[in-house]
């Protein structure tokens, strides 16, 4: 596999020690196609100008499709979206504990009235490959510094009578480090590859933006995949508006859109230059 790239010189000032040498993601199972070396990534937002520019077949003919928060499963959309996910980067996505596998249950952009809905989806296979998950890799936003602090709204807000359930049979109270434990446990029986965004990268991107409640997932992603990926189209990531309708809070994102742009000018530091279609 090739080296990746060393990491930006502002990155690696706002995280405060030598990023070159610090992994952006932290794999718990890793499987194709998160194995190829430097691949060309097109990252999916939900920015609303996506909405008739048709740019599905472009966005489907990078070799890793990135999608951010939000999945797009056989819809009529998929002219514009594209169908196609290998990577969820995700902060929104449940997650309900299962006796031999749990259950991922993310947000998926299906109807014509353009409703986010969750789905369930199932770490390990069932019989007939049912109820998998329509992506390959599965990795978190954000991460504590023993990675038991992703995905809080994933726990904090899923399904509630079911880990109440998991605490009256004895289990102790479900936390956050329960899920990652749950997570190692089932690694070596999954069909995707499990990973969650590092700390110090998580910390430091938030930094770059400055904004109240940090830096949204969908330039968490960039900055986490710019390592990773050999070139970086963006699509759905201008605009102030989003193709489902859900509102952005406390999000800077004519900050972001400038350093994604500088991004887009050049690339001094080495990692994937981004191209901002849409």
């Amino acid at each position: 596999m090739i080296a990746p790239p060393s990491a930006p010189p502002h990155l690696a000032a706002a995280v405060g020690q030598d990023a070159n040498h610090s992994n952006v993601i932290t794999w718990i199972r890793v499987l194709p196609p998160m194995q190829q070396a430097s691949p060309s990534c097109a990252i999916v937002g939900s920015g609303g100008l996506l909405l008739g520019r048709h740019l599905g077949a472009r966005i489907e003919a990078h070799q890793l499709v990135v999608r951010v928060n939000r999945i797009v499963v056989n819809s009529s959309l998929g002219a514009d979206l594209g169908n196609r996910t290998d990577v969820l980067f995700s902060k929104l996505t449940r997650y309900e504990p299962g006796k031999i596998g749990g259950v991922l249950l993310p947000f998926v952009l299906g109807s014509e009235a353009q409703i986010a809905t969750s789905m369930r989806c199932y770490l390990v296979k069932r019989p007939g490959g049912r109820s998998m998950c329509p992506f390959r890799a599965f990795v978190f936003r954000g991460g504590g510094a023993d990675g038991t602090a992703i995905n809080e709204s994933a726990i904090a807000e899923a399904h509630a009578a079911k880990i109440a359930a998991y605490a009256a049979a004895g289990n102790g109270t479900y936390t956050r480090k329960n899920f990652m434990a749950e997570l190692r446990r089932v690694a070596p029986l999954t069909y995707l590859s499990l990973g969650y965004q590092q700390p110090d990268i998580f910390s430091a991107v938030n930094r770059m933006v400055g904004a109240a409640k940090g830096a949204s997932t969908g330039f968490h992603a960039v900055q986490t995949f710019r390592r990773f990926c050999s070139q970086i189209s963006l699509f759905g990531f201008m605009g102030n508006n989003t193709y489902d309708g859900h509102p952005i809070i406390d999000h800077m994102l004519d900050r972001e859109h400038r350093l994604l742009r500088e991004m887009q000018a050049t690339s001094p530091d080495g990692l994937a230059r981004v191209e901002v279609v849409a």
